[in-house]
């Protein structure tokens, strides 16, 4: 057996015992790119050759998949992506030519379609959804700290009145935020002793969370004389968007809350969010750890417990 066989048969196994421990320890949604890695081991250590080159094309479709994401991330290439990039090419190029050793005992285009197919949607579902991972509790209990969520980007979907989104912030557009949508263009709104009043109509919201009991006079009575320092395109909509007590969402704009109203940093600190802001809207919570802010702030290593019963909630 020549030796970039037994090379690409030992990268194979590695990778699929990789993903079968990642599945493992919490990470469900693994399951089907694990069950390649496993095939392709499998594959290629019985001298598949039309094996080793869709592993090479599932290889390529990650590297493609890398590319969507760096071009989309506002804050440039993180080295985690580099190395992602690197890696997959280098184990690419590996498995062409595992497979140009084996092509003598087996056709290249033998067993190629499924291969196809897993690359495609693996593209595909990366061009239509992208995954975030909450690093803070503003959208408590809706999504919590160390929730992994999916969101939908393709098709655009369109906004509606209470749907959660993920937006890109307002006041630095690298960082993004989940809150909800509680105000159109046109709706008036206001909070009353924390209670949302929407055109009029005091709300009943089952997902708004108030863990503070005292009221804050600009937090829980909005719009009112601020008692804290706002960013200024907050200060322009007290000053250009308020009528009768109430805020007035203006065209091409939403304004949006934190389910956790008493400890997020929403429209009322930073004013509207535009339509160019609005990234898409979570599907799914896809996997989930207790783990702390400070962890996933800093990218430190660490690994909380799995909250079993949140993996594949739907949002």
């Amino acid at each position: 057996m020549p030796k970039v066989v037994r090379i690409g048969i030992v990268v194979a196994w590695i990778q699929a015992a990789l993903g079968v421990v990642a599945v493992a320890t919490g990470e469900p949604a693994l399951i089907p790119l694990c069950v390649l890695m496993v095939v392709a081991a499998i594959g290629i250590q019985r001298g598949n050759a039309s094996t080793a080159f869709g592993y090479a094309l599932f290889q390529g479709a990650q590297v493609a998949v890398s590319a969507i994401v760096v071009s989309r991330a506002a804050g440039g290439l993180a080295a985690a992506q580099v190395a992602s990039i690197g890696i997959a090419l280098a184990v690419g190029i590996l498995f062409v030519a595992v497979g140009l050793s084996l092509d003598g005992r087996d056709g290249v285009t033998r067993g190629m379609l499924p291969w196809l197919l897993a690359s495609g949607c693996l593209v595909g579902s990366f061009a239509c959804f992208e995954p975030f991972a909450i690093p803070t509790g503003a959208m408590e209990d809706t999504i919590l700290i160390g929730d992994k969520i999916l969101v939908q980007l393709f098709p655009r979907p369109s906004v509606q009145r209470f749907d959660i989104v993920v937006i890109r912030y307002p006041i630095d557009h690298r960082q993004t935020f989940v809150k909800r949508v509680v105000g159109l263009p046109g709706d008036r709104l206001k909070l009353v002793n924390k209670q949302l009043v929407l055109n009029g109509k005091a709300l009943t919201e089952p997902y708004a969370l108030h863990k503070l009991e005292y009221l804050d006079s600009y937090r829980d009575n909005f719009p009112s004389d601020p008692n804290t320092p706002l960013f200024p395109p907050a200060v322009e909509m007290l000053d250009k968007n308020v009528a009768n007590g109430e805020v007035v969402v203006p065209q091409g704009k939403y304004f949006v809350l934190g389910d956790n109203r008493d400890q997020s940093l929403d429209s009322r600190y930073w004013g509207f969010v535009s339509e160019v802001e609005l990234i898409g809207k979570p599907v799914l919570v896809y996997g989930s750890r207790d783990r702390s802010t400070d962890d996933l702030v800093s990218g430190t290593l660490s690994f909380g417990r799995v909250r079993w019963s949140r993996i594949f909630k739907r949002l």
